[in-house]
């Protein structure tokens, strides 16, 4: 059914954090999906992953614009994704690589 949402153990729809703590409800398959994809790429090396991944490519590309344009920091830079990349990545990467996905798909 479009528009479905996985319940959770206390009622609750699935969520997908981000946004500084807000959080974002997505349709269960979509959530499945990302993850699933974001597991996958956390299995390749990095280099690897930045062929495969066109949304990867293009954040790390956008987050070295904004940093040499605007000299904007804050952003997770390339440097500390190649630091954390591996199968038990932390959750703030996961998260990123949610959000870099999701919005390729938007």
């Amino acid at each position: 059914e479009d528009g479905a949402y996985v319940e959770e153990e206390h009622g609750e729809e699935a969520d997908i954090e981000g946004n500084g703590g807000v959080k974002e409800r997505e349709p269960a398959f979509l959530g499945v999906q990302v993850a699933l994809q974001v597991e996958s790429l956390l299995q390749l090396p990095f280099e690897a992953a930045m062929r495969r991944c066109s949304a990867l490519r293009r954040h790390v590309e956008k987050a070295h614009r904004e940093e040499r344009e605007e000299g904007e920091e804050g952003k997770i830079t390339e440097r500390e994704i190649r630091q954390d990349w591996r199968t038990d990545a932390c959750r703030e990467l996961r998260v990123v690589l949610q959000h870099v996905l999701l919005e390729d798909v938007a």
